[in-house]
C-alpha cells in the first residue's frame, strides 16, 4: 500500500509582505539615483559608492520578490515540487551581491585610506542623512518578517548595513568639513565589510542545506524512527529520507514493515503534531526489504 500526501500551493509569503517588498524596492531604486546623482555633484566617492551599494540592494529585492512569486506557484508535471526552493536561490543570489558588495568596501576602504579625496562635506551630509532615514525605515518594515525567511532577513541586513554606511558617510562629511579627516570613512568602511562577511558566513551554510536536501538542524532521523516503531503494529522502518523543501516545508519519505494496513493515519498524525512534517511519503511492506544505502 502506498501514500503520498502532497501539498498543491504553498503560499508561504503573504501578499501584504510582497507589496512591502515592491515598496521597498521603489524606495531603494529612487534613493540609488539621488545619492549616485548628488555624489558626482559633491565629488564624493562615499557617496556614490553608498548609492551603487544601494543598487546592489534594490537588485536583491528584486530578485527576492521574483522569488517569491515563482515560490507560489502551482506545482505541475514538471516541476512536481512546486518552486519553492526558487526563494532559496534568490537568497543564495542575495547573499553572492553581499559579498560583493563587501569587496566593494573593503577596496574603496583601503583605496581612500592611502589616497583621501576632498569632497563637499555639507552637501554630502545632507544627502547621507535622507538616506540614513530611508534606510531606517525600510529596514524597520522589513523587520518582523525578516525573523521567519532568510531571504527577507538578507534583505534586512541590507538595509540595516545602509543604515551604518549612510552613517559613516554622514560621519566622514563631518570630520571632512570641520577637521578636513578623511580617513574616517575608510575606517567605518572596512569595518562594515568585515559585518557583511560575517552574515555571509552564517547565512550560507543553511540555505546550502537546502539545495543538498540536508536533514532539517532541529529534527533527528532516529528519533523520529523510535516514535514511529513505538505505533502497535509496527515491525520495522528503514529507508528513511528527512529533508528540507523550502525554509518552511519539510518532506519525508520511509518504508514501514507491519502487517497492519490500517497504521497510516497514526503515523501522519505523529508525523504532522510531533514534528511539523505534512509533506510525506509512505510506504508499507509486509517483510522487510533489505537495501544498500537507505536507513
Amino acid at each position: 500500500m502506498f501514500y503520498c500526501d502532497h501539498h498543491k500551493t504553498s503560499a508561504e509569503v503573504d501578499k501584504k509582505t510582497i507589496k512591502i517588498l515592491k515598496f521597498v524596492f521603489v524606495i531603494n531604486f529612487l534613493l540609488t539615483v539621488l545619492e549616485i546623482f548628488f555624489g558626482y555633484i559633491a565629488k564624493s566617492t562615499a557617496l556614490i559608492g553608498d548609492g551603487l551599494h544601494n543598487l546592489g540592494d534594490s537588485l536583491s529585492i528584486m530578485l527576492l520578490i521574483i522569488a517569491f512569486i515563482m515560490g507560489s506557484r502551482i506545482a505541475n508535471k514538471k516541476y512536481s515540487y512546486g518552486f519553492k526552493r526558487s526563494e532559496v536561490l534568490g537568497s543564495l543570489i542575495n547573499l553572492f551581491i553581499l559579498f560583493l558588495s563587501a569587496i566593494y568596501l573593503l577596496f574603496e576602504g583601503f583605496s581612500k585610506m592611502f589616497n583621501p579625496s576632498q569632497i563637499d562635506g555639507e552637501l554630502v551630509m545632507v544627502v547621507a542623512f535622507i538616506a540614513l532615514v530611508v534606510n531606517a525605515c525600510t529596514a524597520f518594515l522589513l523587520f518582523k518578517n525578516a525573523k521567519s525567511n532568510t531571504g527577507i532577513k538578507i534583505i534586512f541586513i541590507h538595509n540595516f548595513s545602509d543604515v551604518i554606511v549612510s552613517l559613516s558617510v554622514i560621519l566622514s562629511g563631518m570630520f571632512a568639513l570641520m577637521l578636513g579627516w578623511y580617513f574616517v570613512d575608510s575606517v567605518i568602511a572596512i569595518m562594515m565589510a568585515g559585518y557583511l562577511l560575517i552574515q555571509v558566513v552564517s547565512n550560507l551554510p543553511g540555505i546550502f542545506n537546502i539545495l543538498m536536501n540536508a536533514s532539517p538542524d532541529n529534527l533527528s532521523i532516529d528519533d523520529i524512527k523510535s516514535k514511529i516503531m513505538e505505533v502497535k503494529g509496527v515491525v520495522d522502518v528503514h529507508h528513511i529520507h528527512l529533508w528540507s523543501i523550502s525554509e518552511k516545508e519539510i518532506g519525508f519519505d520511509c518504508h514501514v514493515v507491519s502487517e497492519n494496513l490500517d497504521i497510516l493515519l497514526e503515523i501522519k498524525k505523529i508525523l504532522k503534531e510531533d514534528y511539523n512534517i505534512f509533506h510525506s511519503n509512505i510506504q508499507i511492506e509486509k517483510c522487510s526489504c533489505e537495501e544498500e544505502g537507505v536507513f
